[in-house]
């Protein structure tokens, strides 16, 4: 159950840093590395667990579809983390 709120949660926050990047007025160096970190979260927001394994605190609906819309996100986590390690010059 906890890691099933902790998806719904990231999918979440997942939408709300995209929309803060793009609220950003981002400075020519960092084009590229804000190109593709969006690119990433747009990624895993296309996915929209809830919408394929329902919004049930309980965990999610047993299904094929939903199996493979969390394997889809496991492997789009991993991509992004090279592109957060990317933002370590910055941080």
């Amino acid at each position: 159950m906890t890691c099933w709120i902790t998806e719904q949660t990231m999918s979440i926050t997942t939408e709300t840093a995209l929309r803060d990047l793009d609220a950003l007025e981002v400075p020519p160096s960092m084009v590229d590395l804000v190109t593709d970190t969006k690119t990433d979260l747009k990624g895993i927001v296309a996915v929209d667990v809830t919408s394929v394994c329902g919004d049930a605190p309980e965990g999610p609906v047993e299904s094929d579809a939903c199996n493979a819309a969390l394997g889809q996100l496991n492997m789009l986590y991993v991509g992004f983390e090279s592109t957060l390690d990317s933002w370590g010059p910055y941080l």
